[in-house]
């Protein structure tokens, strides 16, 4: 053969920006949970709201959490919050990225192999 060959696979390169693409979802949805659990517990021990780490994890996770804010009544047993709003939106958010993510499997990866060769 003449010359130096490339050969370049369409289909890998598409899988791997998806691949990229579903880390970053799926490390997003891990750090959202981790802060609302992070959110659940404080809540539940009845932390000192106050404290510069319960700021911080109310103030982030807040804006996560408003919009199911007066869902439900909060129940407190034994004089504790039982945060029920954080964990329905822990799952809430869950099936939202699961979602986003199932739909973009079903139009990105397609089975089929795509290579071409280009003579230089």
């Amino acid at each position: 053969m003449d010359g130096n060959q490339d050969r370049q696979d369409l289909a890998l390169d598409r899988r791997m920006r998806f691949f990229f693409l579903t880390r970053i979802l799926w490390g997003s949805i891990v750090l959202l949970e981790i802060l609302l659990a992070f959110r659940f517990f404080l809540r539940l021990i009845s932390a000192n709201a106050d404290s510069g780490f319960a700021m911080i994890i109310y103030g982030i996770t807040g804006f996560f959490t408003a919009p199911f804010n007066g869902l439900i009544a909060t129940p407190t047993p034994g004089g504790s919050p039982f945060e029920l709003t954080t964990l329905i939106a822990m799952g809430v958010y869950a099936l939202i990225f699961w979602g986003v993510n199932y739909v973009r499997r079903l139009i990105a990866d397609r089975p089929s192999a795509r290579s071409f060769t280009r003579t230089t």
